[in-house]
């Protein structure tokens, strides 16, 4: 339920600012902050369509030490 909110969330960001977006990209010069811009947004949004998308199957057992 967590993830599906995040999603929402994020892709509704996305979509709020996808104008912005665009004319942040077409009317100015490349540099290394606006790649990592970039980066950092369009990873948020494919790790959190994958989590959705992929989540994990396996069980995590807690470790006992002794």
């Amino acid at each position: 339920m967590t993830l599906t909110a995040t999603l929402a969330l994020v892709c509704y960001e996305h979509l709020m600012t996808i104008q912005y977006e665009y004319l942040m990209l077409t009317q100015r010069q490349w540099t290394g902050a606006t790649c990592v811009f970039m980066l950092n947004r369009y990873a948020l949004l494919v790790s959190t369509i994958a989590a959705v998308a992929l989540p994990a199957t396996a069980e995590v057992s807690p470790v006992t030490i002794c």
